[in-house]
C-alpha cells in the first residue's frame, strides 16, 4: 500500500515554460536535508539546519500509518516554533502522506516539530531546504496517488528552472528506487514488525512543463 504527495516549487524568477534555457538566478537549487521517525507517537520533533541562502523555503514530507486517516495527516507542523502551510495530502486505509511548506525559514539548525491529533503507528518526518525560490508564488497545485502497487508516479505541471518534491509513504515490507532524473533526499524505515513503514522524498529539476 502506498500513498504520494507531490508539488513543485516556482523559481525566484518566473521564467516562460516555453524557453529553452533558464539562468540560474532563476532555478530553484537543493540546499540541505534531514529526516527522523516515530512509532506510538502523536508528536516527532526533528533538527534541520537551512543555510545562510537568499531566497530559501522549506518543505516537509511527513508519511504516516495508522488506524485511522484523520490521525495520520498532522494537526500542525512547526519549524522553529513558526507554523507551516499544507500544500497537500494523499491517504489511503493504511498511510498518508503530505507536504508542508514555510518561506523564507529561519538560518541554523532548528527544530521541525510535527503533531498529530493522535498517536500514529509509524512516521517518517523528512526536511528539504532549498535556494532561489519564489517568495510569493512559492508552490502550485498539489498532485496525489496512492495504490497497492510496486510503484507510483503522477504527473506535476511546472516550469523551466523550478523543482518538482514528492513524500511518499509505504508498507509492506518495500524498498524505494527513484525513477529516472530524480534525485533521493531523504529515506527513512520504521521497524515495528508487520507495519513497517518506508518514507521517501525525491526532487527533480524541471526541464519542460510537465514531470
Amino acid at each position: 500500500y502506498f500513498t504520494e504527495a507531490d508539488d513543485k516549487l516556482w523559481g525566484g524568477n518566473i521564467v516562460d515554460a516555453t524557453d529553452s534555457t533558464v539562468n540560474s538566478a532563476g532555478r530553484v537549487v537543493f540546499d540541505a536535508a534531514s529526516s527522523g521517525t516515530g512509532s506510538a507517537t502523536a508528536s516527532i520533533t526533528l533538527s534541520h539546519t537551512t543555510g545562510a541562502i537568499t531566497d530559501r523555503v522549506l518543505m516537509v514530507g511527513v508519511s504516516a500509518s495508522g488506524a485511522s486517516g484523520a490521525n495520520r495527516i498532522p494537526s500542525g507542523v512547526t519549524y522553529n516554533s513558526v507554523e507551516m502551510t499544507k500544500v497537500g495530502d494523499a491517504t489511503n486505509s493504511t498511510t498518508s502522506a503530505s507536504l508542508w511548506r514555510l518561506i523564507n525559514p529561519a538560518t541554523g539548525a532548528n527544530n521541525v516539530v510535527v503533531t498529530f491529533g493522535s498517536a500514529t503507528t509509524n512516521c517518517v518526518v523528512g526536511a528539504v531546504t532549498f535556494r532561489n525560490a519564489h517568495q510569493t508564488t512559492v508552490v502550485g497545485t498539489a498532485a496525489t496517488a496512492t495504490g497497492t502497487g510496486t510503484s507510483t508516479s503522477v504527473d506535476v505541471a511546472t516550469t523551466k528552472g523550478g523543482m518538482e518534491i514528492d513524500c511518499v509513504a509505504a508498507i509492506g515490507g518495500v524498498s524505494s528506487t527513484p525513477g529516472a532524473n530524480q534525485t533521493e533526499r531523504y529515506d527513512a524505515i520504521t521497524t515495528s514488525g508487520v507495519n513497517e513503514m518506508v518514507g521517501t522524498g525525491t526532487t527533480e529539476e524541471a526541464t519542460s512543463t510537465t514531470i
